[in-house]
This record gives structure tokens, sequence and C-alpha cells, in this order.
């Protein structure tokens, strides 16, 4: 009896737990509109100031990225992409949000 009311528990319960783990809560596309509207087409080199730093993780290339204008000037190609990318790209939380994809192009 006691094995019927664990298979029955764990039954319900292990689908739901890899179900949550695997998928975030929130739609990406409502946050990534929100930074569009809100940063619209200006860029990482468009900066006011040098002092600003954006902080995010590249899954792709496995390693950190650090967006800021020093690094939109120096290696333009990877570092000055919009900011709504960036900010997008530092408000991946696994669980909440998935992570930004972007496209270079």
């Amino acid at each position: 009896m006691i094995f019927l009311i664990l298979g029955g528990v764990i039954g319900y319960y292990l689908p739901l737990t890899v179900y949550y783990m695997a998928n975030s809560n929130y739609n990406r596309g409502t946050i990534d509109g929100i930074l569009k509207e809100f940063f619209g087409h200006a860029r990482i080199g468009d900066m006011l100031t040098d002092e600003a730093l954006i902080v995010s993780y590249s899954y792709n290339a496995q390693q950190p990225r650090f967006y800021s204008k020093y690094e939109a000037n120096r290696i333009p190609e990877i570092y000055d992409v919009t900011m709504d990318v960036a900010a997008g790209a530092t408000s991946a939380a696994p669980g909440y949000f998935d992570p930004k994809i972007h496209i270079n192009g």
C-alpha cells in the first residue's frame, strides 16, 4: 500500500518538477519589446558616458561579455550592439527568462 501511494506521489510531482526546471516562467518577447521601446536604436558606442558597463554572459561563446563604450570602439563587430540587446542579455535569469538570442548582422 505504501508503494502505491509513493508511486502516485512520485508519478505526479516528478514530471512537474522536470517541466518547471526546463521551462521559463515569463515570456522573453515581453521584456524584449519593453527594452526596444525604451532604448530604440541606440548602440553601445553611442553612450554619453565612458563609465557605463553592462555585464552579461554569451552562451554560444561560453564566456562573459562586458559591454562598454571602450569595448565597442575596440572590437565593434562583437561589442557594438544595440542597447536593448545588451540589456536583454543581462536579464537572462534561468527559470525566469530564456537567454537572449542575438544574431550578428
